[in-house]
């Protein structure tokens, strides 16, 4: 890059959003949101897309920004707490025993339901493909409106 003082300026906005992200960890998943000026108050909403964007910069040929370990307990998070085998997978949910806050409890949002087609994607690359293949099952299970196992024919290559 030729304006090397713009190159700086925003390797330091990288840098410091990486470091920040890694403040909504709360030892099992990144958490919506949290206040450090208010003690650490935080929505501990458990969002599907909380690790989009390490997918996205690893796409774009960045490398993960997030550590491997997290990735994985966050994606084991999100298949605990937001996925099913009737219905695929949820946009958000609040964990047992989290607290929930106005601001994102019972958000229509929060309830709807995900192609999930991004996260078998995702847990075909960290070499989950069985959890990718039933994902694609259950999402195309879904898009056709049956329970049927038709789908189950569906291959993952």
């Amino acid at each position: 890059m030729k304006d090397r003082a713009r190159a700086r300026r925003w390797r330091a906005w990288y840098d410091k959003g990486v470091k920040n992200f890694e403040k909504l960890w709360n030892g099992e998943y990144y958490v919506l949101w949290k206040e450090m000026q208010r003690g650490g108050v935080a929505d501990e909403c458990c969002m599907t897309d909380q690790i989009d964007g390490d997918w996205f910069t690893a796409l774009m040929g960045w490398g993960s920004v997030l550590p491997p370990e997290r990735i994985r307990a966050a994606l084991r998070a999100i298949l605990k707490y937001n996925y099913d085998s009737e219905d695929g997978l949820r946009n958000a949910s609040y964990p047992p025993g989290k607290s929930t806050r106005l601001s994102t409890y019972k958000n229509v949002q929060a309830d709807g339901l995900w192609t999930g087609i991004e996260y078998a994607m995702e847990w075909r690359r960290k070499g989950r493909r069985s959890r990718a293949q039933s994902t694609i099952v259950t999402c195309a299970r879904a898009a056709c409106g049956t329970t049927s196992n038709a789908a189950t024919t569906t291959t993952v290559p």
